[in-house]
Parts: C-alpha cells; sequence; structure tokens
C-alpha cells in the first residue's frame, strides 16, 4: 500500500521512521497469528506440531483431537496508543484424509471503529486462503498455501485523509516439517507474494489529490525449532526474515522469536513469549489455553508491542485474542 504519507511522530520510536510505510505494513502483518495459542508463546510456530502453526505442513503432523474434521472461529482486537483499533474476526476449518492429508480453508474479516479525527490509520479488507498439508513416512511432512487478500485503507493526520488506497495481493507459500527425534521438531517455510495498489494521496505542496498505480513484491524465509521438554510441554525458537519491495523502495526485515507452552494440569497450559527485532525492539506475549475435553479447546492471549514497525504512526499496539477450536 502506498502509505508514504503517513505522519511519524517525534516523540516516538523512530528507528523505523525513515522506511516507507508501504514497506513496514506488511513486514508487521507476517508476525500476526489468528490462533490464540500461537499468539500465546510470541508467534514462533514454523517447527509447531499443531495444526495453527505457521507452517502448512502442520495441518497434517497430528489428526484433529475427536475426530476427522474441526472448525475454529478467532477473533482478534488490536489497539494502538493513538486511537486506531482493528478487530480481525477469522473462521477456519479442517477435513483430514489418510490418504489425501489435510485441507484447512479459512476466511478473515478486518474492519475497524476509529474515526477519521487526529492521526488515523482505517482499513477495511479480506483474506481468503486454502492450506494443505501431507505427512509422510520417516517423520516428514509436506504443506502449501495459498491466498488472497484485498483491503481498503484510508490513512491521515490531523483529520486530514492523506491516502485512499484500494490494494489486492496474492502469495503462495511451501513448508517442510522434520522429526530430528521424538522431541525435536524442525520447520522451514517459504512465503512470496505480489500485489497492486491504486490510491489517491495528497500532496501537501498544493493540497491537491493525484493518483498513482504501484506494484509491490515480498519474499520471507522462516525457520523454526520445537523441542518438546515433557508431555505436551514445549519451547519454541524461530527466526524470521523478509525482503519488501515496492517500486525503487525496500526493506529487509529480520525478527527472532521465542516461547514456551506448559501444561499444568490436564488440559490446562500457560504460555508467554518474545519477539526481538534488531532495530531495538521487544514484543512479548502471555497466554492460557483450556481444554475441557477432546472436541473442545479454548485460547486466550495477550500481546504487547509484537509490531514495532507501526510505532512512529501509530505507537505501541496491544493485541488480545480469543479463539475455539470444535472437533465435529
Amino acid at each position: 500500500m502506498a502509505m508514504s504519507c503517513a505522519p511519524a511522530h517525534a516523540d516516538a520510536d523512530n528507528s523505523f521512521a525513515p522506511v516507507d510505510f508501504s514497506l513496514r505494513f506488511p513486514a508487521a502483518l507476517a508476525k500476526f497469528s489468528s490462533y490464540g495459542d500461537v499468539a500465546g508463546f510470541g508467534g514462533a510456530s514454523a517447527a509447531s506440531r499443531y495444526g495453527s502453526g505457521v507452517n502448512p505442513a502442520s495441518s497434517d503432523w497430528m489428526p484433529p483431537p475427536g475426530g476427522l474434521a474441526s472448525i475454529s472461529p478467532q477473533l482478534s482486537h488490536v489497539r494502538f496508543e493513538r486511537g486506531t483499533n482493528m478487530r480481525i474476526a477469522t473462521v477456519s476449518g479442517t477435513v483430514s484424509s489418510s490418504v489425501y492429508g489435510t485441507f484447512q480453508p479459512s476466511y478473515a474479516r478486518v474492519t475497524n471503529n476509529g474515526s477519521m479525527t487526529g492521526d488515523f490509520l482505517l482499513a477495511d479488507g479480506k483474506v481468503a486462503q486454502l492450506q494443505w498439508g501431507k505427512k509422510l513416512d520417516n517423520g516428514l511432512a509436506i504443506g502449501a498455501n495459498v491466498n488472497r487478500s484485498e483491503f481498503d485503507t484510508r490513512a491521515g493526520f490531523g483529520g486530514l485523509l492523506m491516502a485512499d488506497d484500494d490494494s489486492a495481493s496474492n502469495s503462495v507459500r511451501g513448508g517442510v516439517l522434520w522429526a530430528a527425534s521424538p522431541q525435536l521438531l524442525a520447520g522451514l517455510v517459504v512465503d512470496v507474494s505480489s500485489g497492486r495498489s491504486r490510491s489517491i494521496l495528497l500532496d501537501p505542496a498544493c493540497s491537491c489529490p493525484g493518483r498513482f498505480d504501484d506494484a509491490s513484491r515480498a519474499a520471507t524465509a522462516r525457520v523454526g525449532l520445537t523441542y518438546e521438554y515433557a508431555p505436551q510441554s514445549s519451547i519454541y525458537a524461530d527466526y524470521l526474515l523478509g525482503r519488501y519491495r515496492n517500486g525503487a523502495m525496500s526493506m529487509v526485515s529480520r525478527t527472532a522469536m521465542l516461547g514456551a507452552e506448559h501444561l499444568v494440569l490436564p488440559g490446562l497450559y500457560l504460555r508467554a513469549g518474545v519477539a526481538h527485532e534488531p532495530r531495538g525492539a521487544w514484543g512479548r506475549s502471555v497466554g492460557i489455553g483450556f481444554m475441557p475435553s477432546k472436541n473442545l479447546s479454548i485460547d486466550f492471549a495477550l500481546q504487547r508491542d509484537m509490531f514495532p514497525e507501526l510505532r512512529p504512526e501509530f505507537g505501541r499496539a496491544t493485541l488480545a485474542n480469543l479463539s475455539m477450536s470444535i472437533a465435529l
């Protein structure tokens, strides 16, 4: 998205401010997860054994509890310090077959409750995806994901609309999950995407609008390890490397994530995690999971400052996530 007019604040951590907003925004989204368990331990999930992880190969690693199909509704609320609030509602389904693997379609809607007073970022969009995974012999699984997103985004400051953007992007993701030992899993996820945008930008010099059409490309690679130190209790570690390009501009993003999930009582999990961006940003997360039966799980997570790429305009973010999984 061509949001180069978004204002940076002098009192913010502006280590990202010199980088164009249209590059920083997708880098922030790359760390978002709609699943409460993944969000609770900091987003590190390239080597997760659960289908909620970012690696499509994990979809078929463990069969859905209680049956061959499940449905999962999820709700996330993101609140920024400077008044912008976003809601992300997602529903996903899972269908497993011993012959063909596991298929996981999902659909998400993004809305906001902000106003066009002060500084604002208003987004309205939708994301649809289809994911597939297949566990092979010898502790190896492969997977693929295709998705499309469409967004209508408005940005401005001081109550003045500076940019109105209509964008769409398509991406393809592939993943591999490997059991190095019964307790240790290793994962690799590669994602490539391309997009286009049509933007109306206000030129402050003449207070006149101008239309710009632009194209963007992105590629990310993510490696991860998961070690199960006790039954249903694990330590997660990921490293995410991304390159984002928009016309002649580009940005490289690096994030290290570390998290843990511990079974404290039968069906009750506690989670915590951190994410570190080399520009000096630390994100933190905590979560709790409850599985009252083999057919139902409920997960809640809180994250703080997990999207430092958006700090110059909107300050630190707080995310609350609630998700459920119902086996059919």
